[in-house]
């Protein structure tokens, strides 16, 4: 009757829990919910039954041994009742979640702020609407406040990210969206100052620091839309356009240093990448294909740039035959597209 009475007080316990984060933490997830709220209960009240087990002590003369008898009862029934209290509680946490209506977004314009808003008056428009989009209350008053919550931003962009030593290493992926968003805050610091005046000697010598370890990209290899090569920040990254239905967009992935030499000194092996990341990345870019990662693309880049004549050989007729189509012609066109624009003078191709 008491193991009876101890799941229902469980059940509604968490239950109740559940309810309660659900109405003050509405962001969580369910899974969240469950290894936060549900799982750890069971686990807490067997290590409770432990130390009650543990302070009965050794048994007297005479006596029947208490503690071991308890101790097996515990072994064998505690993880029963860990695994009942555990189906338990995801019931009532079920039952929880579904009687717990959602959370009505917040619909109202944000108030008013006059101050706020003569800061932003002078500003340019698309600076002045980055910074609606990213400025938290409480929002500032002046220019100063203004700008350390701008160096704010490009500290905290680093720790959010995990990327405030970058400890991916140089080959990490994410790095030129992370470059370019440091560049936008940079960008909007200089655009606020330009309007109201030079900012505070501390804050001036961060954003120059962060200028300098953040410079714009430089390209050093292709033209426009093509694939190109970009020194990012200290780092390299191959860039490539893909088109989807009728848009084009591009994308990106780090490469070495090495890589980068052999793309300046063979022009061969640059036209040969070419053509094949854009062949399995517009492949992979179709509905029900399997998507392309940044494994693949390292995969490609050692066989391409790296790999030995004859293997390369071996790779692209196996490739022509994968994909039915012919490399060979694709990349004869590209070595022409690069051999144009080295004579009409494009150092970047």
């Amino acid at each position: 009757m008491i193991g009876y009475l101890v799941l229902l007080l469980y059940g509604v316990a968490v239950g109740g829990m559940v309810a309660l984060v659900l109405q003050y933490r509405p962001a969580w997830s369910r899974r969240r919910v469950f290894w936060t709220v549900i799982l750890p209960a069971p686990f807490a009240a067997m290590v409770a039954a432990a130390v009650g087990v543990a302070m009965l002590g050794p048994a007297k003369p005479g006596e029947i041994d208490a503690t071991g008898m308890a101790m097996a009862v515990y072994l064998v029934g505690g993880t029963v009742l860990a695994c009942a209290l555990l189906a338990l509680g995801g019931l009532a946490a079920w039952i929880a979640i579904r009687l717990t209506p959602t959370p009505v977004p917040d619909t109202e314009p944000a108030a008013p702020n006059p101050a706020f808003d003569a800061l932003l008056a002078p500003l340019p428009d698309d600076v002045q609407a980055e910074l609606r989009r990213r400025i938290r209350p409480p929002l500032p008053t002046s220019a100063t406040q203004l700008l350390r919550q701008i160096h704010g931003l490009l500290v905290s962009a680093g720790i959010a990210k995990g990327r405030g030593g970058y400890p991916g290493g140089l080959t990490a992926p994410g790095w030129s969206t992370y470059v370019a968003d440091q560049r936008r805050s940079i960008a909007m610091f200089r655009a606020v100052v330009a309007a109201w005046g030079d900012p505070p000697a501390d804050l001036a010598d961060a954003i120059n620091d962060y200028d300098r370890y953040f410079p714009p990209p430089v390209r050093l290899l292709g033209d426009g839309w093509e694939p190109h090569v970009e020194a990012v920040a200290g780092r390299y990254v191959y860039a490539f356009p893909l088109a989807s239905g009728h848009a084009t967009f591009s994308i990106d992935f780090p490469i070495r240093r090495s890589d980068v030499d052999v793309l300046l000194s063979d022009p061969y092996r640059r036209a040969v990448l070419e053509v094949v990341t854009h062949t399995v990345f517009q492949r992979s870019s179709v509905a029900g294909n399997p998507a392309a990662t940044q494994t693949g693309f390292e995969a490609l880049i050692d066989r391409v740039l790296h790999g030995s004549e004859d293997a390369l050989v071996a790779y692209l007729l196996a490739f022509d035959r994968e994909h039915h189509i012919r490399t060979d012609v694709f990349i004869r066109q590209a070595m022409a597209r690069h051999a144009t624009a080295a004579k009409e003078g494009d150092a970047a191709c």
